[in-house]
C-alpha cells in the first residue's frame, strides 16, 4: 500500500486527489497535504528532492555514484516494486469492497425501514376499511329509519278528492266538519 509521505495516511489510487513527485524520491502525496507548498505545486518535485538538487554535496554524490553491482540487490527491488503494485491493487480492491459494504448496508436499512412502513399502511388500510364498513351500515340504518318516518308523517294526512266547490264556500268550516265526521280534533289540522 502506498501512504502520503508527509501524513503518513494510504492514499487511495482510485482518487484524483493523487500526487506524485517527479524528483528522485517518487513520493506519493495527497492533494490538501502539498496544497501549501506554491513550488511542489508549480514543480511537481517535493522539498526533500529540491533541497537534494540545490545541494552541492549531494550533487557529488549522486554524481559518483555507481549503479549495485549485486544483482541481486535489483531483482530485490523489482520484486519490491512488483509487490508495491499488487498491494496497490489489493488496497484498490478492498476499497470497492468496503464501499460495496456501504451501500449493501444503506440499502439493508432502507429496505428495513420501508417494510415498517408498508406494515404500518397494511394497518392503516384494515382499520379505515372496517370504519369504512361501519359507516356504511350506520348509513343504511339511518335511510331505513328515516324512510320509516316518513311513512308515519304520511299516515297523518289526509287528502281529500272529488268534492264540489261551491261559491262562497268557507274552506275552514268545511275541514272542521270533517274533522268532527271523522272524530279528529279540529285544531291539529293545519
Amino acid at each position: 500500500m502506498v501512504q502520503c509521505k508527509k501524513c503518513k495516511l494510504f492514499v487511495s489510487l482510485a482518487k484524483d486527489d493523487l500526487l506524485k513527485c517527479k524528483g528522485a524520491c517518487e513520493a506519493v502525496y495527497h492533494r490538501k497535504c502539498v496544497q501549501s507548498s506554491k513550488q511542489f505545486l508549480l514543480t511537481a518535485i517535493c522539498d526533500d528532492c529540491q533541497a537534494a538538487k540545490s545541494s552541492p554535496v549531494h550533487v557529488k554524490s549522486a554524481q559518483g555514484a555507481k549503479p549495485p553491482a549485486n544483482t541481486c540487490e535489483v531483482s530485490g527491488e523489482n520484486v519490491l516494486a512488483d509487490i508495491n503494485k499488487k498491494l496497490e491493487v489489493l488496497y484498490s480492491v478492498e476499497k470497492k469492497i468496503v464501499d460495496l459494504t456501504t451501500t449493501v448496508e444503506f440499502y439493508s436499512e432502507m429496505y428495513q425501514s420501508l417494510m415498517e412502513f408498508k406494515e404500518e399502511s397494511q394497518k392503516k388500510i384494515k382499520s379505515l376499511e372496517q370504519k369504512n364498513i361501519y359507516l356504511e351500515k350506520c348509513n343504511k340504518a339511518l335511510e331505513e329509519r328515516v324512510q320509516e318516518l316518513e311513512i308515519k308523517e304520511t299516515e297523518k294526512n289526509i287528502e281529500l278528492h272529488g268534492l264540489e266547490m261551491y261559491n262562497q264556500e268557507n274552506i275552514k268550516s268545511v275541514v272542521e266538519d270533517l274533522a268532527k265526521k271523522l272524530n279528529l280534533n279540529p285544531n291539529d289540522i293545519e
